[in-house]
């Protein structure tokens, strides 16, 4: 009949769309300024401030042709620029000091542009494109760009997109080739980005462990094991010279960032790995699949609170079914934790006591972390909507439950 139809998710729940005003702080309150929809929603690529701008990664899951990047002005919501990539980008944009930002499609091409007006500068294509299943973040450094994706790792020139070199994380590849296809889970989302730290590339390799790569030459600096790590685990944070990461299961790993000694590896979790982490103040704080969030000390790993979230709206762990899940890093701002949570809520918890200060319902998973500005939050939600919000008098009381 040449009529054409369109496919798209059921989803097991219907999300709702309250009407919010504020996020409630122990010091004030957070006004919404601006609220504006994007396309593809946000899963878990959260919005990226930038300077006085914030940059959105654009999925295109309905194939709907409008995949890339976008930077908006938080103060109108207008779009400033839109640059358009030939497939999903899954993360967020990397910033440079120098006014360039960096971002990966899933299928391995690697953009290089201009923060200001979003001008390509160059673009180039992952060993493997486009057969690729790329869900992580690249890194810059002075003079490169840098792509750990699942099993390879990958670096490039900074000024013209010159591949500088290119080796696989997978044991089983025997340092045969930069990229093998066949390798399992290839095509499972794996969102751990990598890190720098000084003259080190630091990345998480699934199945094998932490692994401290040459920025100049990809070669083996040191490398802590940890079999047990999975695609689910989140990217690992630094604090000074401590590296925080996944261990074993249920477990986390503190190292020297610099040589890969441990500190320590313990069992501080309650879910089986940490989806998201952040470390402020001498504290780590944990999210999880199961279990919300956990805080524990950075230098002996003794657990100091737990808090959980309510139910989530959607099933969104593969393979689980009726968690209470944090499916995002925390955000640490002035002594508060900002959590995200599936349940539709925004928490903002006392770092020290664990106590919640407030929650703010949004309707719908909060499973991207927000951007934190000295002028306030970005928050999006995973159907589309992002909320600016910026500093002002309120409420302080905290909502029951």
């Amino acid at each position: 009949s040449g009529a054409r139809s369109r496919l798209a998710a059921l989803q097991g729940a219907a999300l709702r769309q309250p009407e919010v005003r504020g996020i409630d702080l122990h010091d004030g309150r957070l006004k919404l300024v601006r609220q504006v929809r994007i396309p593809g929603g946000l899963h878990p690529a959260g919005p990226v401030c930038a300077g006085d701008a914030v940059l959105v990664s654009l999925r295109d899951e309905d194939l709907q042709g409008a995949p890339g990047v976008r930077c908006l002005d938080p103060a109108s919501g207008e779009a400033r620029w839109t640059f358009h990539s030939e497939a999903s980008i899954k993360n967020k944009a990397a910033l440079s000091t120098g006014g360039l930002c960096a971002a990966v499609s899933v299928s391995g091409r690697l953009f290089l542009l201009e923060t200001a007006t979003g001008r390509l500068r160059w673009s180039a294509d992952l060993p493997g494109y486009p057969e690729l299943f790329a869900y992580s973040s690249p890194v810059i450094s002075r003079d490169a760009v840098y792509v750990a994706e699942k099993d390879a790792c990958s670096a490039y020139s900074l000024e013209k997109g010159e591949m500088l070199w290119s080796r696989t994380l997978d044991q089983r590849d025997q340092g045969a080739t930069a990229f093998r296809r066949g390798v399992a889970g290839r095509d499972v989302p794996c969102y751990s980005s990598p890190l720098v730290y000084g003259d080190l590339l630091i990345a998480l390799a699934a199945g094998r462990g932490l692994l401290g790569l040459k920025l100049d030459s990809g070669e083996t600096a040191w490398e802590y094991g940890a079999p047990e790590v999975n695609s689910e685990c989140a990217t690992p944070v630094l604090e000074g010279d401590f590296l925080v990461s996944a261990g074993a299961e249920n477990r986390l790993v503190v190292v020297h960032a610099g040589s890969g000694e441990p500190v320590w590896h313990l069992e501080v979790l309650q879910g089986r790995c940490p989806t998201g982490l952040a470390v402020a103040g001498g504290r780590i704080y944990a999210a999880a699949a199961t279990g919300g969030i956990r805080c524990c000390d950075l230098h002996s790993g003794e657990v100091y609170w737990s808090f959980a979230t309510g139910a989530d709206l959607l099933d969104m762990v593969p393979r689980r079914r009726g968690l209470s899940s944090v499916l995002s890093p925390p955000v640490v701002q002035g002594g508060q934790v900002v959590v995200g949570g599936n349940d539709g809520y925004l928490y903002i918890i006392d770092g020290t006591s664990g106590e919640c200060e407030s929650r703010t319902d949004f309707g719908a998973p909060l499973v991207a972390s927000p951007g934190s500005s000295a002028e306030g939050l970005c928050v999006g939600t995973w159907d589309g909507r992002l909320y600016f919000f910026a500093h002002g008098k309120g409420s302080s009381e905290c909502p029951g439950s």
